[in-house]
């Protein structure tokens, strides 16, 4: 494509000094000025009559790769004629054809070729097409033309820009060839997620064969989407694939495929069904009555309702779906006692069907039964009800999916729900929760994140100043993600944003000064140094969203973790990248060493200077400062202030127990909100050996007995406990204990502490950092030479079966298209073969494997380069797909790794120093992932914040 246009701009410069030596030997002064008035006038009707009339039948019936030659091509038949005529009418012609063709066909076309190319990627390629190639050509062409037109002659011209449009021809059959395969590689790697993603155009004849001949795949995914895209074309005709289509093995390719002959109504397509109904079951048959109802026959209305009453609740609920929706009041008054009769059963799978039901009818004024739905007792029925809610759109239920933002187990599909509304519309009725800061669900900004655009991200930021703590970080999270797209942070809101922050943590440092160094408020002055410690991290958060993300991060971790070289190291950075009052208050915060800096009091404070800074600290809005400041100060109802003691020995118990040591206050109390409190009396068996391991207990008085085998082999009391693997696992326990007296036990469900944490996301990373830093120190007393750098990783049992999982996924389409399809299957198959050798992620479904797999980035580096350097803060690993890495510190060689070997797994949870040096040995490619993707995910997906969690305490097994 660079060539291509390169080519185009010479020879557009060349045949332009030609059209004007032409004319100014013809015409002179005013028949030289009517003229070119004329000249452009009738060009740009001309132009105007091709791209309304001509170009879009040009590029319907031949295609995107046909219509790329039309102007070349008549460009290079100019030129000929101009070698052996060079009359005016030749040089009209010639350069009207690049205001007639250039301006419309070439311009159209120079759009569609770059639409299959990923969005990230696109803007990229446009801007080093328009900033770089064409520039640089025109640049070229000037130099050319001074250096040329002396020697010249206008014949001789048109022989170079012949050859330069020959190879602008040359160019663009290549490009043809890359466009399918950048086609056929987007079409492989869409997740699902993406499926309705209209942006490609798809009018070319090849592009369109090629997705036709996709339908004969064995893969579910490129079936399901190539039918989805052709399905989108109107002069696309279904019925001859219909036939193999429901034959496919994949259920859901034969459902899409009844789903769009319910769209489409195809002609006599009732005669394939009823051939095509009696050998089908479950959800095929469901839909096959749906899509059957669609013809909207009176023949079929009595057959539809004898499926009322088939055993089967999905049939019962396809027929139904057909009812409802396409037989107007008969099918209603049919349908209507089964439906109730569904919606009120005590069975969870018959309300499950009914909750999907809504969303398969489709009729948004047939809302209302769907909201006892949202609000069931069953996670599962409220699933399936949110699915048909971000089917239907209507404004009435977005309130009950936001509501269901706060529960863990439907998150993540209120999130899905309320982003598939259309933003115009979802937007306005958001935004009033942030108007009550109480009634905003702290995932809500996850929807904004979702939505992605501009207007999304403007909308977060104007939010930000009147936001609590702790939405301040959902804020911030989301839009630093927002930032990595496309969406831009207006630079000089954030810059009075991070005024704002430095502002409030010099208030935070004269409160807590004047409550100086005494005992009594030592609480409250760490729950307020905890305040402070976050507003320097969201003032360096708010940097990310106007500087380099990956810069800022590195300046932090340098800065909040790192020795006194590495911190003047950050402070340089900063002053160096800083400008105006945001330089100096950074420079006030980084002087302090380290991230909290101490507090000194300036003498004895006032009682009404100390009552000044509580009250001022209670109005900042954070529950647990406010906490811990009534409970220092005992105010309250009686019944309030016991509570809250309660509440603060249970935070200060935890805080002794290893697993949770590193805890902030704040994040103490959220799982100390988990604790359940259980008595013994002695003799009683707490749990057998064998017994499912999913809960941690925490001994607060009595003594309990461990055994296996009938023999005592251990003992636990006061301020002991057990269990602490369990909770991280949800392992077989190892042995039985049994209560040697009577005594108060606390005890916290796996399900809670997960629950906890992926309610706070900040508690999940300081949980994944304390153990990975706890590795880290346990390998390195082990002398572990490759403790950190590389982490080795055996396969684990189900590599084989990711890597044919793999393959299914990205099997051959066409035998013309076969070295593409070779291409794409490698590109994902090797980082999945990469990525499910990482021991971090060795618990992984395959889902999330492949899913790791589409957000990874390849990078490659070249002999004697380096990858990382030792004691440099990280935030990525990184897995080897070719070449060799080696890892040394200073001259000496630790190891020498090879293709599929991975280093730098602790990096990217805790962000630490690397512990080696890693460079490039030959021309190397490597996989890489950063810290930020794999908390994403992390932050999406409970089950990938278990695996990580298990993995991690695995390797710490017995050292806890």
């Amino acid at each position: 494509m660079a060539i291509m246009s390169a080519t185009l701009v010479l020879s557009l410069t060349f045949i332009d000094y030609q059209f004007k030596v032409v004319l100014r030997g013809s015409l002179q002064n005013d028949e030289l000025a009517g003229f070119m008035g004329s000249f452009y006038g009738f060009a740009g009707l001309l132009a105007l009559a091709v791209q309304v009339f001509a170009a879009g039948k040009l590029l319907t019936r031949f295609g995107v790769m046909t219509a790329i030659l039309v102007f070349p091509a008549a460009l290079f038949m100019g030129s000929v004629a101009m070698m052996f005529m060079p009359v005016l009418a030749l040089a009209v012609a010639v350069k009207g054809s690049d205001k007639v063709l250039g301006d419309t066909i070439n311009s159209s076309v120079n759009q569609l070729v770059m639409l299959p190319i990923p969005a990230e990627w696109r803007n990229r390629a446009k801007g080093f097409l328009d900033g770089v190639v064409r520039n640089g050509a025109k640049g070229i062409a000037g130099i050319s033309l001074i250096a040329l037109s002396p020697l010249l002659s206008i014949e001789q011209f048109s022989i170079v820009v012949a050859i330069l449009l020959v190879g602008c021809i040359v160019a663009a059959v290549k490009v043809k060839g890359a466009y399918l395969k950048t086609l056929l590689s987007t079409l492989k790697t869409r997740g699902s997620g993406d499926m309705d993603d209209a942006e490609l155009d798809f009018m070319d004849p090849a592009s369109i064969d090629l997705l036709t001949e996709t339908l004969k795949s064995t893969d579910k995914q490129q079936v399901i989407y190539s039918l989805r895209t052709l399905c989108g074309m109107e002069s696309f005709d279904l019925m001859p694939s219909v036939a193999a289509l429901l034959r496919h093995p994949a259920e859901e390719v034969v459902v899409e495929t009844l789903i769009q002959m319910e769209r489409r109504k195809f002609p006599r397509m009732e005669e394939e069904l009823l051939a095509f109904l009696p050998a089908t079951a479950g959800a095929i048959k469901a839909q096959a009555l749906i899509t059957l109802a669609a013809t909207a026959d009176e023949r079929f209305l009595d057959f539809l309702s004898d499926n009322l009453e088939d055993d089967g609740r999905e049939i019962k609920a396809g027929a139904i779906a057909g009812l409802i929706k396409y037989y107007g009041i008969e099918g209603m008054f049919r349908a209507v006692g089964t439906l109730k009769e569904l919606l009120e059963s005590r069975d969870e799978e018959d309300r499950m069907a009914m909750a999907a039901l809504f969303g398969q009818i489709g009729i948004k004024l047939f809302y209302k039964p769907l909201i006892p739905l949202l609000k069931d007792g069953s996670p599962l029925v409220r699933k399936f009800a949110l699915q048909s809610a971000a089917r239907l759109q209507v404004p009435e239920l977005a309130s009950y999916a936001v509501a269901l933002l706060r529960n863990s187990d439907t998150r993540p599909h209120a999130l899905e729900a309320l982003a598939s509304y259309d933003e115009a519309l979802i937007i306005p009725l958001l935004e009033p929760y942030f108007a009550e800061a109480a009634e905003a669900p702290l995932h809500l900004p996850k929807v904004y994140e979702r939505i992605g655009t501009q207007g999304a991200l403007d909308k977060l930021l104007a939010h930000y100043s009147a936001s609590g703590f702790e939405m301040k970080g959902m804020l911030l999270e989301a839009m630093t993600r927002m930032k990595s797209g496309h969406a831009q942070a207006d630079k000089a809101k954030v810059t009075e944003l991070i005024v704002k922050e430095a502002e409030l943590y010099e208030r935070f440092s004269e409160k807590m000064a004047r409550l100086g160094e005494n005992a009594a408020y030592e609480q409250v002055l760490e729950a307020a140094s905890q305040l402070r410690s976050t507003i320097v991290r969201r003032i360096f958060q708010l940097l990310e969203l106007i500087y380099e993300a990956g810069t800022i991060q590195a300046v932090y971790s340098s800065w909040s973790e790192g020795d006194a070289r590495q911190q003047a190291n950050a402070m340089e950075v900063m002053d160096q990248l800083l400008q105006g009052q945001v330089r100096i208050e950074l420079a006030r915060i980084m002087t302090a060493r380290g991230a909290e800096p101490g507090v000194h009091s300036k003498g004895s404070a006032q009682s009404s200077e100390i009552n000044d800074s509580f009250s001022w600290l209670l109005e900042q809005g954070d529950e647990w400062l406010a906490d811990v400041i009534r409970h220092t100060l005992g105010t309250g109802l009686p019944e309030e202030r016991a509570e809250l003691a309660e509440r603060m020995e249970r935070v200060r118990v935890l805080a002794k127990y290893p697993l949770f040591r590193e805890l902030t206050g704040r994040g103490l109390s959220a799982v100390a909100a988990s604790l359940r409190t259980v008595r013994v009396e002695r003799g009683d068996v707490i749990f057998r050996v064998n017994d499912p391991g999913d809960s941690l207990y925490l001994l607060q008085s009595g003594t309990v007995g461990i055994y296996r085998n009938d023999e005592k082999i251990d003992e636990r009391k006061q301020g002991d406990s057990f269990g602490q693997t369990a909770i991280l696992v949800n392992r077989p326990r190892t042995a039985t204990v049994i209560a040697e007296e009577n005594g108060v036990l606390w005890r916290l469900d796996s399900a809670d502490f997960y629950d906890t944490l992926f309610d706070k996301t900040d508690i999940a990373m300081a949980m994944m950092k304390m153990l990975s830093r706890r590795l880290r120190t346990v390998l390195a007393h082990h002398h572990d030479p490759a403790a950190n750098e590389p982490e080795e990783a055996a396969e684990p049992p189900e590599g084989a079966e990711l890597a044919a999982a793999a393959k299914e996924n990205l099997s051959e389409t066409t035998a013309d298209a076969a070295s593409e399809a070779q291409d794409a299957q490698g590109l994902l198959l090797r980082r999945v073969l990469v990525l499910q050798k990482i021991g971090l992620f060795a618990h992984l479904s395959q889902e999330d494997i492949v899913q790791l797999a589409r957000i990874v980035e390849e990078v490659a580096y070249e002999a004697g380069e380096t990858v990382v350097r030792m004691d440099e803060y990280g935030d990525a690993l990184f897995g080897i797909i070719e070449g060799n890495v080696r890892v040394h510190r200073g001259g000496d060689t630790v190891a020498i790794l090879g293709e599929g070997d991975c280093f730098g797994e602790m990096a990217v949870i805790d962000s630490g120093p690397r512990s080696a040096s890693c460079t490039a040995v030959v021309p190397t490619v490597l996989l890489q992932l950063h810290r930020e993707q794999v908390f994403s995910l992390c932050a999406q997906n409970m089950d990938v914040l278990k695996c990580l969690m298990r993995v991690l305490s695995d390797r710490l097994k017995g050292l806890l």
